[in-house]
């Protein structure tokens, strides 16, 4: 509430100060309904250090199926996808380069983990797409973790471009210059910019992180502006958001996928993540 009646700069400065937000963290642990006592030196460590309070990255247990589940969705083969979704173990970017990025920062890991963004990360290097929409951008570490992606497909000679959109003006302050040159990002309300923006554009997939009322909006929109495939991805979801990616999916013809990421060595369990394919 108190972040909220300061505005979006007072709001960015308290999260750059998430390392040392021990009651934020219990209320985290809390609304997880997670007891330290279930596993004390986990939970105690993230409690004294961990900066991260809102968008969890972490390593998952679930890599296989989850090769699976996108060469499913793409028909690449499967051994060629589980390549990909190993990528971001040895991703510059998610370490070397990630570490000498952020060492000076207060408020973020020092290695980089996509977390529920494996399921993004494979689909872009599966499906090679010429432009990404994502809507909802915080820090931006998704949008770092979508530009990485997309610097490996320009070095397979399949170049394509970021947009990515937040109400928030502060949002996107970790993205490396160096990761730029692709990446277009603008701050309002897809409601007001994202028609506009589109116009004359093809759609390859578009990630969905905003506001909630915002997703049928976002998904139509796309779709009216979709390549000859277009993928819409909903991450992290529970409940009612999914049932608008399928109302969509039974109003326009798409087909309707799910996948739930296993966290390894880490207390959250994230939604599911919603993906409808239009041909």
């Amino acid at each position: 509430m108190l972040e909220r009646l300061l505005g979006s700069t007072w709001q960015a400065r308290i999260r750059r100060l998430s390392r040392v937000r021990w009651v934020t963290k219990y209320r985290v642990l809390r609304r997880g309904r997670i007891r330290l006592r279930d596993d004390l030196r986990q939970h105690l460590a993230y409690l004294a250090w961990d900066p991260e309070i809102e968008s969890f990255t972490f390593d998952i247990d679930n890599r296989t199926e989850l090769a699976e589940f996108v060469a499913t969705l793409t028909g690449k083969p499967a051994d060629q996808v589980a390549r990909w979704v190993g990528e971001p173990a040895v991703e510059p970017w998610f370490n070397e380069r990630w570490a000498n990025q952020v060492r000076w920062r207060f408020d973020v890991k020092r290695r980089l983990r996509p977390g529920h963004r494996y399921v993004a990360w494979a689909l872009v290097r599966a499906i090679k797409p010429r432009l990404v929409v994502e809507t909802g951008v915080y820090q931006g570490i998704g949008s770092v973790i979508l530009l990485a992606a997309l610097a490996r497909n320009e070095a397979d000679g399949c170049p394509g471009k970021l947009l990515s959109i937040d109400i928030d003006p502060t949002t996107g302050y970790v993205v490396p210059s160096e990761l730029q040159a692709p990446w277009k990002l603008v701050h309002g309300s897809t409601i007001d910019v994202l028609e506009n923006l589109l116009a004359g554009a093809k759609v390859d997939i578009l990630f969905h992180d905003s506001a909630d009322p915002m997703q049928y909006h976002e998904f139509i929109t796309a779709l009216e502006h979709a390549a000859d495939r277009i993928f819409l991805v909903c991450g992290g979801i529970w409940g009612d958001e999914i049932s608008v990616l399928q109302s969509v999916c039974r109003e326009r013809g798409g087909r309707y996928f799910e996948f739930q990421v296993l966290p390894r060595n880490h207390f959250f369990v994230p939604g599911r993540i919603g993906v409808g394919v239009f041909p």
